[in-house]
């Protein structure tokens, strides 16, 4: 898995106090896959649909179009750039606080979004197509 490789996330639930995942084969097959390595696992309450299609949008269009344009390393490197622009909380802090995608709401996002869009357009002449009007599989409505 190279750091452009999309990170699969399933679904689960607690029942009796033990997780129970959904697409258990699938969860199963994948495991397997990663013998031997150190892995992480995030247990948060699970996204709205329509935040996992701003996620996806988001780094599977609008943040891998600015890599591309710009060169960058990784998609996760523009969003570190893209938060610090646009995330970070004003304060008296030597280093400020920049919020994280899973701080946010879902109407914060989508300004997220559009402010992304927009200074890519400004600084980078760079358009980046509306959600649905682009053959990513990510960028579903």
């Amino acid at each position: 898995m190279s750091a452009r490789d999309p990170v699969p996330v399933w679904a689960v639930r607690v029942e009796q106090g033990r997780l129970v995942v959904d697409r258990k084969y699938d969860f199963a097959r994948y495991v397997a896959t990663r013998e031997g390595k150190l892995l992480e696992l995030v247990l948060r309450p699970r996204q709205a649909e329509r935040s996992q299609k701003q996620a996806g949008y988001y780094y599977g269009v609008v943040c891998e179009m600015i890599r591309e344009h710009n060169g960058e390393a990784t998609v996760n490197d523009v969003h570190r750039e893209l938060a610090k622009m646009f995330l970070a909380v004003p304060g008296d802090h030597l280093i400020p606080h920049v919020r994280s995608w899973g701080e946010l709401t879902t109407q914060e996002k989508s300004d997220h979004i559009d402010r992304s869009i927009h200074w890519a357009a400004t600084f980078l002449n760079l358009v980046i197509p509306d959600p649905g009007c682009t053959e990513s599989p990510w960028a579903t409505d």
